[in-house]
């Protein structure tokens, strides 16, 4: 039975927001909420939930789940922004995924995330005080397919993560990674070239 046709999560389909497929199989519990319409959500076959909370916030947000991916932690989509995971990619643990002010998560295939963060914008905007100029203005965030991301790594508003990259424990990641090479450290720096996980 798909899980939205239960009473309690009726409300899923409230004020014109979609949800398109179902998880193959919820391990805990699943929340989706909404705060207005025109968000939508989309589960291709296949997908394996476990403690997932999504809140989508405003109106013209999407999240994309790819075929075969296993996710929990915590989705927070705002101000049309997007999250696309591809298939086969892995996020365990608590990670959080945060895209707001229009801005895009892209996750892609085979990816294996360990209770990472992973935000588009800063909490809270920094403006100069003279120019009342905007600082740190929210960026979209690619990782590339085979990624790996250790236990409670931050990736930063803007990074761009190449095919194959290895992201270390704890690590704070500012800057473009290359492919297959391994960063660590805060901030995340290059420590070997030239490798692969699985």
């Amino acid at each position: 039975m798909p899980f939205w046709s239960r009473a309690q999560a009726l409300s899923l389909f409230a004020k014109s927001n979609r949800v398109d497929g179902a998880p193959k199989a919820i391990n805990g519990k699943l929340s989706i909420r909404f705060t207005e319409g025109g968000n939508s959500v989309l589960f291709e076959d296949g997908v394996l939930v476990t403690d997932l909370d999504i809140e989508m916030t405003g109106t013209g947000n999407i999240l994309s789940i790819g075929q075969g991916s296993k996710l929990g932690g915590r989705f927070s989509l705002s101000g049309a922004a997007k999250i696309s995971i591809g298939f086969e990619t892995e996020l365990e643990g608590t990670c959080k995924l945060s895209a707001a002010e229009g801005r895009s998560i892209l996750i892609g295939n085979n990816c294996l995330l360990c209770s990472a963060t992973i935000r588009t914008s800063d909490v809270r905007p920094v403006f100069d005080a003279t120019s009342g100029r905007r600082l740190n203005e929210p960026e979209d965030i690619t990782l590339g397919n085979h990624v790996l991301v250790s236990h409670e790594a931050y990736i930063a508003r803007g990074v761009e993560i190449a095919d194959g990259a290895v992201i270390g424990a704890h690590a704070v990641v500012t800057l473009r990674v290359r492919e297959n090479c391994a960063v660590a450290g805060n901030p995340a720096v290059e420590i070997r070239d030239n490798v692969r996980w699985k």
